[in-house]
């Protein structure tokens, strides 16, 4: 399947992107379901593929969803980011992670 810019190099920062500059929400409108996709080694297909299973699921575990080093506990809407120096690429990316967050309504705690 083609994708655009999700099928270049670093086509996961781009659904990265996409996904983190909406104000309120995101109307996910789709022809094709995650089945459709085998499991690509490209970062943006791949993340294109589980957010699809992710909004397919009545009650899905987010938590698998959500990479290596960060953890949602839904009971109190906290985002815990584990080893923020391998969960981000620069200071500068964690900063603007954590004002996003922020700016949503979520806690946001930090493990070293």
């Amino acid at each position: 399947m083609r994708f655009g810019p999700l099928n270049q190099e670093q086509g996961h920062r781009r659904l990265n992107v996409l996904m983190s500059r909406a104000k309120s929400k995101i109307t996910f409108v789709r022809s094709v379901k995650a089945e459709d996709f085998s499991i690509s080694d490209n970062d943006g297909v791949e993340l294109l593929r589980k957010l699809m299973l992710f909004l397919e699921e009545e009650h899905g575990d987010l938590d698998q969803y959500l990479g290596d080093y960060i953890s949602l506990d839904s009971s109190n809407g906290k985002l815990t980011v584990r080893q923020p120096q391998n969960a981000f690429a620069s200071s500068v990316a964690l900063i603007n992670f954590y004002g996003v967050m922020v700016s949503r309504g979520w806690g946001v705690g930090f493990l070293v």
